[in-house]
Formats: structure tokens, sequence, C-alpha cells
């Protein structure tokens, strides 16, 4: 079984995007298909890290 700290064990790449800068049909970002697209090709270029910042709601 992997622990957390598996994750530490070896070097990786990634890059920070907030949801909200994937599209979608009303303009701001979602969860969604678009962000599956995303990580599909953060996959395809050898990366494995999405750091997303804090959604907030007021």
């Amino acid at each position: 079984m992997k622990t957390a700290l598996d994750f530490f064990s070896k070097r990786r790449a990634g890059i920070l995007l907030h949801i909200t800068s994937l599209t979608n049909s009303l303009g701001n970002g979602d969860i969604g298909q678009n962000a599956e697209l995303f990580v599909d090709f953060l996959s395809a270029s050898g990366l494995s890290v999405w750091q997303i910042l804090p959604i907030l709601s007021s």
C-alpha cells in the first residue's frame, strides 16, 4: 500500500493553474471536461502535479 510519503520519494514537475482559467460555456472555469483535457495534456507533457489555488465563495 502506498503512503503519502511515497509521493515525495521522487522529483516531480507540474504547473499552478487556477480552475477559473479553464474556460467553459459560461466563460469561467470549473472542474469539468476542460479540466479533464488539461490533466490529459499534463500527463502527455510528462508533468505529474497540478496545483490549484483555493476557491473562495462569497
